[in-house]
């Protein structure tokens, strides 16, 4: 692969997971604050990115991102719950 390449695949994987951390924040400020409207005006830009835009970086099913993330979080936010 030519360094060129592995540049600009470097790059698409850096702007999938900076959406990825983008959604993450955001669903958690939602759970505790479900009017943010910064923080839902992320997560709707995430979402529209995973379900239209993803395919020009990854060939990641972007519904199935989005089901992971929110089940992460959540699966989080009840751990973090369960111990306080």
């Amino acid at each position: 692969m030519s360094e060129y390449v592995e540049c600009y695949e470097n790059l698409k994987a850096a702007v999938v997971k900076l959406a990825v951390d983008d959604y993450r924040r955001a669903l958690i400020r939602l759970r505790r604050h479900p009017k943010d409207t910064n923080a839902l005006h992320t997560k709707n830009e995430c979402e529209l990115f995973f379900c239209k835009g993803i395919e020009m970086y990854s060939d990641m099913d972007g519904e199935m991102l989005i089901s992971g993330i929110q089940e992460r979080v959540r699966r989080e936010y009840n751990e973090q719950r369960a111990t306080k």
